[in-house]
């Protein structure tokens, strides 16, 4: 999660919506193992493969780094 303005994209860095920027966790150093599995989409459009437009499916597994009774449904 951005602590400072400059750790954002510079798309974000003068967005003045008021619209809030979401991200996945606080610290990626909690993240324990990261893979990626990729193939070919055969029925992409030749404009998105020329603009590198990406589908992306992305899966999470949850655990819980504290074990308590309001997050023991993630075991």
């Amino acid at each position: 999660m951005p602590q400072q303005r400059s750790e954002l994209l510079s798309e974000h860095r003068n967005d003045q919506s008021g619209e809030p920027h979401y991200v996945l966790m606080e610290d990626d150093s909690q993240v324990s193992k990261l893979s990626v599995e990729y193939d070919t989409y055969l029925a992409a459009e030749q404009s998105d493969i020329q603009n590198d437009v990406v589908n992306a499916i992305v899966g999470v597994q949850i655990q819980p780094k504290l074990v308590t009774m309001a997050n023991n449904f993630f075991l």
